[in-house]
């Protein structure tokens, strides 16, 4: 089976704020993007490992959640809030695109929280400044801030692609009706009854002309089974090896 793309695109995550991009390992970036305390578009960078260990375990009988998602309950809600403050760098969304304005790669943006309009406005006005919204994908399970982005970008070019669990039932459908050209989703959730004659949802999506981009594509045997059911894109930490397993 074949991507719709050329090929299976290797799509590499912004994780730090020394990451650096290399077109001969990776056709394009991910990064995450929230707004600031001051109203900005900001790229947030993950290093949740680091905090994670260090902050006391949430009371499971209060919350059962991330912090993130009830910081009013959790037992650790205020280290994890200053460490959430600390993991977002002083690189603007403007900043980013400015940087990456000429070098051709594909751009998907997550967006970790709903974006009001003044927010909507700034990012599409980013794009349009930059001249990088016909290469700008923008992911995120807040679809109703995606459907709404879609219909305010004038140059009509702009990509979205919402992003769903395993608990959607037929998630291609959802997303062709969202206008969306491609699906985001979790690579175990993509491979889930796939076997040697292909994968039901990479295969329906492509009979709708949606395609496939997979998170947590970040080892050896999971990339090649994403790339052997014909997935699109693939986001990864590790680039280099995906490169090389594409070809």
């Amino acid at each position: 089976m074949k991507s719709l793309f050329d090929r299976t695109k290797v799509i590499a995550y912004y994780s730090t704020p020394e990451t650096v991009i290399d077109p001969e390992q990776a056709d394009g970036l991910a990064a995450h993007i929230a707004v600031d305390a001051s109203g900005y578009l900001t790229v947030v960078f993950d290093t949740a490992e680091e905090t994670d260990a260090a902050a006391p375990a949430a009371d499971p009988a209060v919350c059962t959640r991330t912090c993130a998602t009830c910081a009013a309950n959790c037992a650790s809600a205020s280290e994890k809030v200053s460490a959430d403050d600390a993991n977002t760098a002083a690189l603007s969304l403007d900043d980013l695109l400015t940087v990456h304005r000429d070098d051709g790669l594909l751009l998907y943006l997550f967006l970790d929280t709903p974006l009001s309009g003044e927010a909507r406005k700034d990012l599409l006005l980013a794009a349009k400044r930059n001249g990088v919204t016909a290469r700008m994908t923008v992911i995120s399970a807040y679809h109703k801030t995606l459907d709404v982005l879609r219909s305010e970008d004038d140059t009509k070019t702009l990509s979205i692609s919402p992003l769903c669990d395993g608990n959607f039932v037929r998630p291609w459908i959802y997303a062709g009706y969202l206008g969306a050209p491609l699906l985001c989703m979790d690579a175990r959730d993509i491979l889930l009854g796939a076997d040697r004659f292909g994968c039901e949802t990479v295969d329906r999506a492509h009979n709708g002309n949606v395609m496939i981009c997979a998170w947590n594509a970040e080892d050896e045997d999971t990339i090649r089974a994403l790339v052997t059911v014909g997935c699109d894109a693939l986001l990864t930490h590790v680039p280099a090896l995906a490169r090389t397993l594409v070809w």
